[in-house]
């Protein structure tokens, strides 16, 4: 069944900006801890501010986390709509809904199956027959360089605070928390690009043949000769 992925493109659009969001918040929480433990002044702030910078980061990670979670499982089900519509269109694409989304928790295979699986969904809703065919825009390429970016970032950064026991451990981790900003706000920007493109070009395509479609309340030619007999 063909479904119009604009209006979950937009919810996803905006729990994307909410994801950025709660990523500022944990930033700046980071932030003050490097602060507090004296990784800008050089000065260790009191146990009590210590204490208290952890307990913002803690706060900050468990928002962080759960915009995380909300986000991926909107997106996750757009890629599984424009998927399935484009595999509705087309006879020539290889990857299946179900596996595009599978694809993004595959190690290894990981970094290129689920770019291929939405840039076959892309050529799919452009060009049925060949969608191979269908250029690849710099953006896009650029949006998954930056996901595989900030998803290996991610990993060191989660790694590193696990096993931060120092003051210097814990301020090295904060400064990859801090530093991840700089790959998830472009990400974030061309991640809508990308919802707004798919979304925009299956829409369209949706409705051309409506548009093509007899008034209802025009009767055809037969109807009007059977009326006459």
């Amino acid at each position: 069944m063909l479904c119009d992925p604009v209006p979950i493109a937009k919810r996803t659009i905006l729990l994307a900006w909410i994801w950025f969001t709660a990523d500022c918040g944990l930033a700046l929480s980071s932030l003050w801890e490097i602060n507090v433990l004296g990784g800008l002044s050089g000065t260790t702030s009191s146990s009590s501010a210590i204490i208290d910078a952890a307990d913002l980061g803690a706060v900050a990670g468990c928002l962080y986390f759960l915009a995380t979670l909300v986000c991926a499982a909107t997106f996750f089900r757009w890629v599984y709509m424009v998927n399935r519509n484009a595999h509705q269109w087309s006879a020539a694409m290889t990857i299946g809904p179900g596996w595009n989304i599978a694809w993004f928790f595959v190690p290894v295979a990981g970094l290129w199956m689920p770019y291929t699986g939405l840039r076959q969904t892309r050529g799919a809703t452009i060009d049925s027959d060949d969608p191979d065919s269908v250029p690849v825009p710099n953006w896009m390429r650029l949006w998954w360089s930056l996901w595989i970016a900030t998803s290996l970032l991610g990993n060191v950064t989660f790694r590193l605070s696990l096993h931060a026991e120092t003051n210097e451990a814990v301020i090295a981790a904060d400064w990859f928390y801090v530093a991840s900003l700089v790959i998830d706000l472009p990400l974030t920007v061309l991640l809508c690009r990308l919802l707004t493109d798919i979304s925009t070009l299956q829409s369209d395509r949706l409705a051309a043949p409506a548009a093509n479609d007899p008034p209802a309340d025009v009767p055809s030619d037969d109807a009007e000769d059977t009326s006459h007999r």
